[in-house]
């Protein structure tokens, strides 16, 4: 039995939802972990995290934005583009991580570095599902709002990590 094309975007569409709903909830999680290790301990120590991030930061918005553009205007030249960048992404984050064991900084070194490393690196996980997500998108168009969508929300979440990681 074949599905409609209003059952399948239905069904993409929570689909989606469920995975959005799903990563939020798991940073959600390890956010509340950071908060309350972070509150707890006299040991804590915060280590000065690399001025890549910054840009890189800015390199995802700017994914987020050329895809909500290319996705308006039914470009896939705009699809490229947001992968190409969020590939770019992804190599600023492997340079922090090179940036900051370079400094001696490593996973076991403070419980701080340890938040950082596992929450990047978690990021960057889902990051690479948006861009296979992303690269299906330029075959298949029917599911661009659905990959657009969760990349935007990877969007979000990364300036939420940030927020936590420095100001919380």
């Amino acid at each position: 039995m074949s599905l409609s094309v209003q059952q399948r975007a239905a069904c993409n569409r929570t689909l989606t939802m469920a995975v959005i709903v799903t990563v939020v909830m798991l940073f959600t999680g390890f956010a509340a972990a950071y908060l309350e290790r972070s509150h707890t301990t006299d040991v804590w120590q915060r280590i000065e995290l690399p001025s890549v991030l910054v840009w890189n930061t800015g390199v995802l918005v700017l994914s987020s934005v050329v895809l909500e553009w290319a996705r308006r205007r039914g470009r896939t030249d705009g699809i490229a583009w947001a992968t190409g960048l969020g590939v770019l992404f992804l190599a600023g984050q492997i340079w922090s991580w090179v940036e900051l064991r370079e400094q001696g900084v490593m996973v076991a070194s403070h419980a701080h570095a340890s938040f950082f490393y596992m929450l990047s690196g978690v990021h960057a996980l889902h990051l690479i599902g948006g861009l296979c997500a992303l690269w299906a998108a330029r075959r298949k168009r029917r599911i661009l709002p659905f990959a657009a969508g969760f990349w935007h929300v990877m969007a979000g979440v990364w300036i939420y990590v940030l927020v936590v990681l420095t100001v919380l």
